[in-house]
């Protein structure tokens, strides 16, 4: 008998319990990005220029990736971009607006060639922009 056959056989009650348990087990798969990255001090920063150039040349492939989660942030990039940052808590919406708002402001060729190197098509600008330039939640 097939797993869809013994599921045809359950009761509602079995279902529902069914269900949940699916929810319980899926939900932290598509909650987002881990909750690490809402403690960085993004502006700590912003504040310092040494580190914050140390991040955007870390992002950028210009320098090392020693700065606190650094590695772990550029991992997620890619995925920020094509998704206009979906996934971000609100915390990590404010801060990855925050930063990347600030790579336009102070070093616009830096934050085009970060666009660029994970959207070179531009087919995810549009989304992305207007997801830069919205209010926090």
């Amino acid at each position: 008998m097939s797993v869809w056959e013994h599921l045809g056989r359950l009761d509602n009650l079995s279902m529902s319990i069914f269900g949940v348990v699916i929810i319980a087990i899926a939900a932290p798969l598509a909650a987002g990005y881990d909750e690490m990255f809402d403690k960085m001090d993004i502006d700590k920063i912003l504040a310092n220029d040494a580190l914050f150039t140390e991040y955007v040349e870390c992002f950028v492939d210009k320098g090392p990736c020693k700065a606190e989660l650094a590695v772990e942030f550029k991992k997620i990039i890619p995925e920020i971009i094509k998704e206009a940052c979906e996934k971000c808590t609100t915390v990590q919406k404010s801060n990855v607006r925050k930063f990347i708002n600030a790579m336009y402001k102070r070093i616009p060729h830096k934050a085009i060639a970060l666009h660029l190197k994970h959207d070179p098509t531009g087919e995810h600008e549009p989304k992305f922009l207007a997801f830069l330039h919205a209010k926090d939640d």
